[in-house]
Formats: structure tokens, C-alpha cells, sequence
């Protein structure tokens, strides 16, 4: 929005500091218009339908921005719900502790000691 006031009001300077007939074409991104004396809008039909379909275009385009970006958070949703199903089911560590270790060696090379 900043960028298109900018670009009236230079069309503005222009148009209040060109003699009367002169006219300042403005042409952004999307949209184009001309503008005469004093900032006034000359846009002929034509031209205002151009303008008008390129907006829908860009409307059409964040919407289908905004569509695809709502898919790709449910397909995340969906892959991580699907990972949490199929994670293994660890045992909390209090009953990990409770089983004895059986094999390996106690630290001292060369003796295993065994636990009963």
C-alpha cells in the first residue's frame, strides 16, 4: 500500500508541476493508470479493465498461496500424527531401573560379573 501512495503522489508532482496538457503514466507491478493535471485520474476503460483483472489475479494468487499453505500444514499434522502412532512405546525409567543388566562386563577387563 506505502508503494502505491508514493507512486500517486510522484504522479501528483508531476502532474501539478507539467503544463496542463501533459499527463504521467504510473506503472506498478500489477496495475497501471494515467494521470493529468493536478493528480486526476485519466484511466479510459480499456485500461480500468486491464487494471481491475490484473487485481483478481492477484487475489487469486494469494488465495491459492493461502489454500496451498492450509494443505501443507495438514499434510504436517497428518505425517506427524502418523509418526506418533508409529513410534515404539519406551518404558518410563523407573521401570527400566528395576530390570537387572544381564551381560557385559562390570568394568574390569576380562570379568563379567552377573547379576542374580
Amino acid at each position: 500500500m506505502g508503494f502505491y501512495l508514493r507512486t500517486v503522489l510522484v504522479a501528483v508532482c508531476f502532474g501539478t508541476a507539467s503544463p496542463a496538457y501533459a499527463q504521467v503514466r504510473v506503472i506498478t507491478r500489477d496495475t497501471e493508470h494515467i494521470y493529468g493535471y493536478g493528480g486526476q485520474l485519466l484511466d479510459d476503460n480499456e485500461l480500468r479493465a486491464k487494471n481491475e483483472r490484473a487485481e483478481r489475479a492477484k487475489i487469486e494468487r494469494q488465495r491459492e498461496r493461502e489454500i496451498a499453505r492450509q494443505q501443507e500444514e495438514l499434510l504436517a499434522a497428518e505425517q506427524a500424527r502418523q509418526a506418533a502412532q508409529a513410534a515404539p512405546i519406551y518404558y518410563d525409567s523407573g521401570q527400566v531401573e528395576s530390570y537387572a543388566f544381564v551381560g557385559g562386563h562390570s568394568g574390569r577387563r576380562g570379568h563379567a560379573r552377573h547379576h542374580r
